[in-house]
Order: C-alpha cells, then structure tokens, then sequence
C-alpha cells in the first residue's frame, strides 16, 4: 500500500510578548474554618449545680477562660434540652471577660462570631446607632477611637452590629 500525503500544516511557533505580575498575599494566622473558641453552656452541667453563679469558664477548644462579672447564672436544660447562661440586668452587670491577652482573635482582621442568645428582657437599652451604647451581646469594645467591635441589641429590640475607627453601626429591620 502506498502511503497517502499527510495534510497536517507543519506546526507554526508564534512568539507573543507575556507578562505576569503576582499578587502578594498577606500572612494568615488563621485557617478558614478554624474554630478557635467555644464556650457552651452544655460543658458547664457536670461540675455545677442548676442556678449556681459561674465565677469562670474555660472553652473546650483551647481551655482559654473567661472571668464572670456579676451574677451570670447556670441555667440546666433552659433551651430545648440545652444549659444556658443567664444574666440578670437587675442586679447589676452580668458578663464574661476574657482578657485581651488571651483572645482567640487578637491581632486578626478578618473573623467569625457566632453567639446564640433569647431575651424576656424589658430594659434593654440603646437605640439603633452606635452600637456600643446598646445591650452588648458579645464584644470587644473599648473606650475612645480605636477598632473595636460588637454584637448588640438595642431597646426597640433590633440587632445592631457596628466597629470603630471609624465607627460603623449597622442593624436589623
């Protein structure tokens, strides 16, 4: 048999100018997903009583503690089945602290809060703007021009979120 002429075309080198430019990627201390903190009330049934004050609660991720102020009480099986934590305006200040030392988010800018929460409260306080002048739910504020943050309610009951430098509230219809 004879062999047929190929019709492929001979294959043809074209040259382009290429130019790429990298982009520089800040350094994470952080994974997506990570979760680096956990407080649950759950973990607090075994070594204390329904109705007992937590002085101090250490989360199950990485044992960071958090010192209770005032009279935040251990509520057993308050949520469908679950503990709570409740804390009573009444009495003064009810509140967790975990000093800044000891966060699991400082020094980062980019993070997730998640926190789970019911009121029955009539005196929550605050309006819609700024966001740390309402009832704190979960927050890093401080005082003066600086980038703190928070989770808050305000009186009428709307979710108000906001950080600082510059301060920024937004919130909930």
């Amino acid at each position: 048999m004879a062999r047929r002429p190929s019709r492929f075309v001979p294959k043809q080198v074209i040259q382009r100018p290429y130019s790429a430019s990298l982009e520089t990627l800040e350094p994470r201390r952080l994974l997506a997903a990570d979760l680096v903190a956990q407080w649950s009330a759950d973990d607090l049934v075994a070594d204390h009583v329904d109705g007992q004050t937590i002085a101090r609660w250490s989360d199950s991720i990485s044992g960071r503690q958090a010192s209770g102020l005032g009279s935040p009480t251990l509520r057993h099986a308050a949520w469908q089945g679950h503990a709570t934590i409740a804390f009573d305006a009444s009495d003064g200040l009810d509140a967790f602290v975990v000093n800044a030392a000891d966060t699991p988010i400082q020094d980062v800018d980019e993070f997730s809060s998640v926190v789970v929460f019911g009121t029955d409260s009539t005196n929550l306080v605050g309006t819609e703007s700024p966001w740390f002048a309402n009832t704190g739910l979960i927050d890093a504020n401080q005082q003066g021009q600086v980038a703190d943050w928070g989770i808050t309610m305000s009186a009428e009951a709307q979710l108000t979120a906001g950080v600082g430098l510059p301060s920024t509230t937004i919130a909930s219809e």
